[in-house]
């Protein structure tokens, strides 16, 4: 009884470890699903670095010059960092 156990829990992970490498396999050699690339000025978070679209992105007018955000977040910290900046110098 014992022998015919081990052998159906074998003959099981055998199984379940080909379809894993199956299922892996084929996952590989499908196309990656398109997708829609956004097209224009590309400008340099000044907050994290990160590259966003100009014309679609968040963005903040300070002292004459465009800044442009990824996020609210990223943006909130910019306005943040210059009130500190505009506070400390007495203006």
């Amino acid at each position: 009884m014992l022998r015919w156990f081990l052998r159906v829990a074998l003959l099981f992970f055998v199984v379940v470890f080909l379809f894993r490498w199956l299922f892996r396999l084929l996952g590989r050699a499908a196309p990656a699903p398109a997708r829609e690339i956004k097209t224009g000025t590309m400008k340099r978070d000044p907050v994290c670095g990160m590259f966003v679209v100009a014309e679609t992105s968040l963005s903040e007018r300070a002292e004459g010059e465009s800044f442009y955000f990824c996020s609210e977040r990223c943006r909130e910290l910019f306005r943040s960092e210059r009130r500190a900046l505009h506070a400390g110098s007495g203006r």
